[in-house]
């Protein structure tokens, strides 16, 4: 899992670094985050960047929904 990993994203893409930094400065804990990310390794893993980035974009938009939901 990237959130404890941060030396990793240096070999990463920028655009992926930029999502999983994201992704880790705005954390917002549900059920299923841990599954979430695992898929996200295992995609990079396989060296799959544009699977990896839909489940990145997937991710930063559900805890930017679920923030929203939770201030109002």
């Amino acid at each position: 899992m990237y959130d404890n990993k941060p030396a990793q994203l240096r070999n990463l893409p920028s655009n992926l670094q930029v999502l999983i930094e994201a992704s880790i400065a705005e954390r917002v804990d549900f059920p299923g985050r841990d599954r979430q990310w695992e898929s996200i390794d295992e995609a990079l893993s396989q060296g799959n960047h544009s699977l990896t980035k839909i489940l990145l974009d997937a991710l930063c938009k559900q805890q930017d929904n679920l923030r929203n939901y939770n201030q109002h």
